[in-house]
C-alpha cells in the first residue's frame, strides 16, 4: 500500500531523502551552509526544525508521484507543509510586534492543520500507509501544540500592566453591555410607581 515511503526510519527507499530525514534533534543549519549562526535565529527553534524536516519530506513525497491527480495532491501537501516553517520564520522576525507575531504563528497553525487534511486524503487514496499517516498527524499535532505555547508565552511576556488594565476595563464593559438588555426588560416589566392611583384620580375629576 502506498509508495513505500518510510518516516522517520532511515531505511527509506528513496535515496534523495536519506540524508535529510534525520531525528528531530538534527541541527538544520548543518544542511544550510550559508545560514549565519545567531543566538536568536529562527533556526534555533525546535518547532521550526521539526516543521522544516516535514517540509523536506513533503517535497520528496510529491516528486515520487506519477499520476496527474496524485501530483496535484502532492503539490497541496508541499505548499501547506512548507508554509509552516516559512510562517514561523516570518513571525520570529516580527516578534517585536506582538500582534504581527501572533498573526503569523496562527497562520502556521492553520497551515499545519491543513497539511493534516491533505495527508488524510493521501491515506484514503492509498498513497501512504497507516503508519506513515499516523506518524505525520502526530508530528503535526505536536507542532501545533508547540506553536500555541509559543504564541501564549510571547503574548504573556509582552503584556504590560497598562494592557492588563485596559483588558480588564474592556471585559467589564462587555459584561455591562451584555446585561443591559436584561435590565431594560426588567424596567419595562415593572409598573410605574403610583400609576394606578394617578389614573383613578383623573377618572374622579
Amino acid at each position: 500500500m502506498g509508495l513505500g515511503l518510510v518516516w522517520p526510519d532511515q531505511s527509506a527507499p528513496l535515496p534523495s531523502c536519506h540524508s535529510l530525514l534525520r531525528p528531530a534533534t538534527m541541527d538544520v543549519r548543518s544542511a544550510m551552509p550559508h545560514a549565519p549562526h545567531m543566538s536568536l535565529d529562527f533556526r534555533e527553534l525546535r518547532v521550526y526544525r521539526a516543521s522544516f524536516k516535514l517540509g523536506v519530506w513533503a517535497g520528496v513525497f510529491a516528486r515520487a508521484l506519477t499520476d496527474r491527480v496524485d501530483q496535484r495532491l502532492g503539490d497541496q501537501i508541499v505548499r501547506s507543509a512548507r508554509s509552516v516553517p516559512a510562517n514561523i520564520a516570518e513571525a520570529w522576525r516580527k516578534r517585536m510586534y506582538p500582534a504581527h507575531f501572533a498573526s503569523k504563528i496562527t497562520d502556521a497553525e492553520a497551515e499545519a492543520a491543513e497539511t493534516q487534511v491533505w495527508l488524510e486524503f493521501a491515506y484514503y487514496d492509498g498513497l501512504i500507509d497507516s503508519r506513515l499517516y499516523t506518524s505525520h498527524v502526530q508530528a503535526y499535532d505536536k507542532i501545533i501544540s508547540q506553536l500555541v505555547n509559543l504564541r501564549r508565552t510571547h503574548n504573556a511576556k509582552h503584556t504590560t500592566p497598562a494592557d492588563q488594565e485596559t483588558g480588564s476595563q474592556k471585559r467589564k464593559q462587555t459584561q455591562l453591555a451584555a446585561n443591559l438588555p436584561r435590565h431594560k426588560q426588567l424596567i419595562r416589566a415593572e409598573p410605574a410607581p403610583n400609576a394606578k392611583s394617578t389614573s383613578q384620580a383623573k377618572r374622579a375629576d
